[in-house]
């Protein structure tokens, strides 16, 4: 809209207010002198930043809580830029590592709100997923990693002993190659002397 000299937007507190939830530290301006430019622009930014919004995830993680060497997580909804112990959306249960495996009190979780959560899009994380497909609510897919299992002393001299066995492979190819390179050049010195013979 026209102002004076320039344009104002009509929205332009609305825009700011998602650029101040996004957490922008900076709002780039274009100024153009035709209104119906100025307002497809101002329409087309409007749209990111509700997308933006949209791709700030909500995860499904654990909160540690408790005192120290006596640990208790939360297992809380909370925005992947929050920090692990920091704000959060919403409490769904808790997790008490110290308790034994068949105690009840071990795990507590909400499973209708973790499913209420998990259709809005909130992504679990490793630890909770693993929970989740005890309880049936999610399958998690199996890694494969069959370093972890082994010591890492072990691993290390695994890997030395195949470094020095490459080595020595190494060695043998290089030294089989000079062997035939150099009976090559013998049978060819001994082609050319066979005719200056003859």
């Amino acid at each position: 809209m026209p102002d004076g000299d320039g344009f104002i937007s009509p929205n332009g507190m609305h825009r700011l207010a998602a650029l101040a939830q996004l957490g922008a530290k900076t709002v780039v301006a274009l100024v153009m002198p035709e209104p119906e430019i100025a307002f497809r622009i101002l329409a087309l930014n409007t749209e990111k930043a509700h997308n933006l919004k949209d791709k700030a995830l909500e995860v499904i993680r654990m909160a540690r809580a408790g005192t120290k060497k006596r640990p208790v997580y939360h297992i809380v909804v909370a925005d992947s830029r929050a920090p692990r112990d920091g704000r959060f959306i919403e409490r769904l249960g808790y997790f008490n590592p110290l308790l034994p495996k068949e105690n009840k009190d071990r795990l507590k979780l909400d499973l209708e709100k973790v499913k209420a959560w998990m259709v809005k899009g909130a992504q679990p994380s490793d630890r909770v997923m693993r929970f989740l497909d005890a309880a049936g609510v999610a399958k998690r897919e199996k890694h494969n990693n069959p370093e972890k299992a082994i010591p890492r002393r072990e691993r290390k001299a695994t890997a030395e002993a195949k470094a020095k066995a490459a080595g020595e492979a190494k060695t043998a190819s290089e030294a089989k190659a000079k062997a035939a390179a150099t009976a090559a050049a013998a049978a060819e010195a001994k082609a050319a002397e066979q005719p200056a013979a003859s």
